[in-house]
């Protein structure tokens, strides 16, 4: 894994806490496919700890998360070369872009949104078990 993907998607454990933040702050934390890999190890690593009693995912810069990051989306409608786009139930049961597998989690997850959360964002706020919101954060649906 490059060492650019690491500094994208960071990840601590510390005082029973694991913080996972988005620091793509020129791209309003978009999440490329690389990235929402990344925050799937990093749920999976804190899923595995048994010091980590909480997850906190959060934005660094001006954004939460803007959502899917569409210039990494292929333009004839799939998903690369992985699968269609939306050809199955599983990626039908919104939400998707972002979502943690919740249920399947022990562990609650608490999203702190410090500003623009859209798309993708609004799914890991669905999905997690605590929001906490700052005075300038921003919330929209672009679908």
């Amino acid at each position: 894994m490059s060492d650019d993907l690491r500094d994208l998607v960071k990840y601590e454990a510390k005082e029973g806490r694991a913080y996972i933040t988005f620091c793509r702050d020129e791209k309003r934390n978009a999440l490329t496919y690389e990235m929402f890999d990344r925050l799937m190890e990093h749920i999976e690593s804190a899923e595995r700890d048994d010091d980590v009693w909480l997850l906190v995912v959060t934005g660094a810069g001006r954004a939460f998360c803007s959502g899917a990051d569409l210039n990494g989306l292929p333009s004839d409608g799939t998903a690369g070369d992985v699968r269609p786009y939306l050809s199955t139930y599983d990626q039908w049961e919104a939400p998707q872009e972002g979502t943690p597998p919740f249920r399947t989690m022990a562990k609650p997850i608490l999203a702190a949104i410090n500003g623009l959360c859209c798309g993708a964002g609004l799914d890991l706020v669905t999905t997690s078990d605590i929001v906490i919101a700052s005075e300038e954060a921003t919330f929209f649906d672009p679908h």
